[in-house]
């Protein structure tokens, strides 16, 4: 009789010890899928819908750079805790911009591994960049154009996400305290 009730007092703790896990990690089980056959097919999106992608882009130009004011935390995408300096304060130029890091700072850079959040919504659709090089800007990090224009500035750092073809590139603030 004491063990059955020990036992049910472990599976409970474990109950609670799971749902605190769940909700430190934001998991919301009605948020929406990709779905199956798209790039990221079954990944979680934020999106407001399962079919938000981009599904049909024949005959449209493949390039794109997108920015989101969405915050992210550094610790969410995998990768990021194997991060190299690259000695440099810019990043390289990928589809017309760059990263700029503040005076005495340099940007640093990690291929983003498999991870099952690395899916983001862009304003073209959700987004999975495992495998892609991410360049990390440090507080106060500028965008800027190739032609020397600023185009935003980052004061909590900043995330450049870019396709191994240099086709595609994603930027997203990170969030204050990382």
């Amino acid at each position: 009789m004491l063990r059955a009730r020990l036992a049910g007092y472990a599976f409970e703790v474990s109950a609670i010890r799971l749902q605190l896990l769940l909700r430190r990690a934001n998991f919301n089980p009605d948020q929406p899928r990709i779905p199956a056959g798209q790039p990221g097919g079954g990944q979680w999106t934020s999106e407001g819908g399962a079919g938000g992608g981009d599904s049909g882009s024949e005959g449209r130009d493949q390039r794109r750079d997108t920015r989101t004011n969405q915050p992210i935390r550094l610790a969410q995408v995998g990768g990021a805790s194997a991060m190299t300096d690259t000695g440099s304060d810019r990043s390289p130029p990928v589809l017309g911009a760059y990263l700029q890091a503040p005076a005495g700072r340099t940007i640093s850079t990690f291929t983003v591994s498999p991870l099952t959040n690395n899916v983001y919504p862009t304003p073209l659709g959700p987004v999975d960049v495992t495998g892609w090089t991410a360049y990390y800007g440090p507080p106060g990090t500028r965008l800027r154009s190739t032609a020397g224009e600023d185009r935003q500035t980052y004061p909590d750092g900043v995330l450049r996400f870019v396709n191994p073809s240099e086709a595609e590139a994603h930027t997203r603030p990170v969030a204050p305290g990382i």
